[in-house]
């Protein structure tokens, strides 16, 4: 990936910082030239990633988003291709996340409950657009200084029709914030989303997610056999409203939770005005709208005459740049007409995608600049830098093969300026390797959650069944927890010498769970 700020990508984008980066992908905060406005830029890599799964969960957020209008969800200004880059440019919206503010713990009681509501409002417009976040979770809620919230990462949304959502074998999200449902592999509705919301208002008010455990398969224990009527859950300090509000999220059943986000505004005391509504228009308002048109006919006509003078006279150039804009994909903020345009910009991605090539000139950083000319001696004396390692749930952290912590570290550590080779050890886990670059006087703070890094295989086999993976025997079910893999497709054997041996090709991606169900019912002859 791209690695060097003051760059230019995609003749549109001035890289400021580097926020994130790995081999196939990378968040930078940029400048965007055409908007004159900072933003979030994610850039993903679609030769080297090769995996059409993850290419296909980045278009889609940005189509998903690009439909989203709410102050209480983050904006999508555009998203297009660059020879093999795909990308995407977020608003810059300054912030925590909500794990950082529920870490700090400084928040009255009004104040959460300023963000219960915007949460709720975020999720509204997302499902009133038939879309289903399905990873809601602390570190996807965005929340700046002045208590504003911005519901983020819709890399795992799905639309309410996608066929991707029916799924039953497949599970994806955090599995501690999961519904019943979710972790069941069923069919998904907004109920999920709103039993997610539930643990992030407990969160935020406790300090805990009661679904927390030690690892994966204890969270999904804790989940698949909670009773709400058993009153497990501790409410000490919460307020009787919010109370009332967990409690109804939280029901194993989803038709006994509450049906829509409207009913949870509803019962914080939040007037839902529906004529504001913006992202749908009713087929009663077209009529009042056609009316409204006519009369304003004549008073258009007027300014309209007015203005075509001065278009006219429109610079060539910019008609140039919006016209290049509007192929990739671009919406200018000002621009309400995507809805009309997705379908097209979707198709040219689509072609685009399809036929990426390595052709032309890759960006590259990484290269020294001689600032005293070609002929002089350059003399560069190296500094120190310091790394900051944060790892869920923890891991021994290796540089260069050495060792140096566990996190969670006691100190930052300091290292020369330069780029290291990273590697997290857990031993439930599989070895994770990344590279990173320290640079002078500066901190670089490296964060992972484990559970994210690989995916999980769960394997229910009836009567009970030997498992071998790429010909590696893993276990006898039943197994205590999911066999944890890297992202990648795998050759898995059931063997039970009383039946015929079944296999099966299967995809991993990372943060996600598969479920494998086999009743073996073929007895050999």
């Amino acid at each position: 990936m791209i690695d060097a700020a003051d760059k230019i990508l995609f003749d549109k984008f001035n890289i400021i910082k580097i926020l994130k980066k790995d081999l196939h992908s990378a968040v930078y905060l940029a400048h965007h030239i055409y908007l004159d406005k900072k933003i979030i830029l994610k850039v993903l890599n679609t030769d080297t990633i090769g995996e059409k799964v993850i290419i296909s969960r980045f278009k889609r957020e940005a189509k998903i988003l690009a439909k989203l209008n709410s102050e209480s969800v983050i904006k999508v200004l555009d998203f297009g291709m660059f020879k093999e880059y795909f990308y995407i440019s977020f608003e810059y919206f300054p912030s925590k996340n909500l794990r950082q503010i529920i870490l700090e713990n400084e928040l009255s009681t009004e104040q959460k409950e300023k963000l219960v509501v915007q949460l709720f409002q975020g999720l509204r417009i997302a499902h009133l657009n038939n879309i289903i976040h399905r990873d809601i979770k602390p570190e996807n809620i965005l929340v700046n200084d002045l208590l504003e919230l911005k519901i983020g990462d819709f890399g795992l949304a799905e639309a309410i029709n996608d066929s991707f959502a029916t799924s039953q074998y497949s599970l994806v999200g955090t599995p501690s914030y999961m519904s019943p449902e979710q972790i069941s592999g069923k069919q998904l509705s907004f109920k999920s989303d709103l039993f997610s919301a539930g643990i992030v208002v407990f969160e935020l008010f406790t300090s805990s997610n009661p679904f927390l455990g030690k690892d994966i398969n204890e969270s999904i224990n804790l989940i698949t056999k909670f009773d709400e009527s058993k009153r497990s859950l501790d409410f000490s300090g919460i307020p009787e409203n919010i109370e009332k509000i967990i409690s109804n999220l939280l029901k194993r059943n989803p038709e006994s939770r509450y049906q829509s986000a409207d009913e949870v505004l509803k019962n914080l005391g939040i007037t839902i005005n529906k004529k504001l509504n913006l992202s749908i228009v009713e087929g009663r308002k077209l009529k009042f709208y056609k009316k409204i048109s006519f009369i304003l006919f004549f008073v258009g006509i007027t300014t309209v005459s007015i203005n075509l003078i001065f278009i006219l006279f429109d610079d060539s150039k910019n008609v140039a740049d919006k016209n290049a804009r509007i192929t990739t994909g671009e919406i200018e903020e000002k621009d309400s007409s995507f809805s009309t345009l997705s379908n097209e910009a979707e198709h040219k991605l689509d072609s685009v995608i399809k036929n990426a090539t390595n052709n032309g000139e890759k960006l590259s950083g990484n290269e020294f600049i001689n600032l005293k000319g070609k002929n002089s001696e350059e003399i560069y004396i190296k500094q120190n830098g310091e790394l900051f390692v944060e790892c869920l749930p923890w891991a021994e952290v290796y540089i260069n093969n050495e060792k140096f912590e566990t996190t969670p570290i006691k100190k930052n550590i300091e290292l020369l300026e330069g780029n290291y080779e990273l590697k997290l050890l857990h031993p439930e886990y599989p070895e994770f390797i990344d590279s990173i670059k320290i640079l002078p006087a500066e901190i670089t703070s490296f964060r992972v959650n484990m559970d994210t890094l690989f995916g999980f295989l769960n394997c229910k086999v009836f009567p009970w069944g030997s498992i071998y993976i790429d010909n590696v025997y893993k276990g006898e079910t039943p197994l205590l927890k999911p066999i944890i893999l890297k992202a990648k497709k795998y050759s898995v054997e059931i063997r039970n010498p009383q039946f015929k041996t079944i296999q099966n090709i299967i995809e991993i991606t990372k943060g996600d769970t598969v479920n494998l169900i086999q009743n073996f019912n073929l007895p050999l002859n």
